[in-house]
């Protein structure tokens, strides 16, 4: 899963990043424009944030996030949700651990954090925000200990085909 917001973070990126999306490889969820606690906005501004990230990514990428999204600090309640499913974003991704890459650190301290936190079915936070990152994803996905998996295979195989009604 690709959180993105407002441009930053993925732009740098794009050309490592675009062709795993078009193959199906990433899979891009919504981590809205500004990065807010969407507990704290009022629904008008709920959908804003959403939908704007969301024509941000459809002209950098030429796909839709929905229904994926990822609320800014896991920060969520039902209101958020029923907002966020009122534009398309029905399944909120959360995860299990971090890099702590969301600040410059070395290369060598990411990859130990990853290490007490790959685990089967697991979901595993990271940022593109910094260049040190690149090169752990390709060492990581070079290691026959990982598997990488676009979330919607994740949710697929972990809770079933969403069912229609």
């Amino acid at each position: 899963v690709l959180g993105v917001f407002g441009g930053w973070g993925f732009t740098q990126n794009v050309d490592v990043l675009k062709p795993l999306v078009q193959t199906g490889q990433l899979q891009i969820a919504n981590h809205t424009f500004s990065h807010p606690d969407l507990k704290t906005l009022k629904d008008d501004q709920i959908k804003h944030e959403l939908e704007k990230n969301e024509a941000e990514i459809q002209r950098v990428f030429g796909v839709s996030a929905k229904p994926y999204f990822r609320p800014p600090y896991g920060s969520y309640d039902a209101r958020v949700l029923k907002v966020a499913a009122s534009v398309g974003y029905t399944r909120p991704v959360l995860w299990e651990g971090t890099l702590g890459d969301e600040a410059k650190t070395s290369a060598r301290v990411i990859y130990m954090r990853s290490l007490k936190y790959v685990l089967p079915q697991r979901i595993l936070l990271g940022h593109l925000n910094f260049t040190t990152i690149i090169p752990l994803l390709d060492r990581l996905a070079r290691s026959e200990a990982f598997q990488f998996e676009p979330y919607n295979h994740y949710v697929h195989c972990r809770l079933g085909p969403r069912r229609r009604r």
